[in-house]
């Protein structure tokens, strides 16, 4: 019993997907944190600024995505629907 448990417990990261992914820029900011093929994503510029935000869904952008210019921090929204 106390194998199957340990078993459990170290297959949970491998099993899970939820998992966030994060990568970076060679000066150490973070570019970019999300969960894989699906759930949100956000990207960053390399001043750590916030550059987008939005949702996959199996791969593809879906819903709404904010993004934010890099020079003036203006907010623009695009809409993304998968069509089947």
């Amino acid at each position: 019993m106390k194998f199957l448990f340990i078993l459990i417990i170290m297959g949970y990261p491998l099993l899970s997907k939820c998992q966030e992914i994060k990568n970076y820029y060679k000066n150490g900011q973070i570019s970019r944190i999300s969960n894989g093929n699906n759930g949100i994503c956000k990207e960053y510029y390399d001043n750590g600024q916030p550059r987008s935000e939005g949702y996959y869904k199996e791969g593809v952008k879906d819903s709404i995505w904010k993004s934010w210019s890099e020079y003036d921090g203006s907010l623009s929204l695009t809409y993304y629907d998968i069509v089947s």
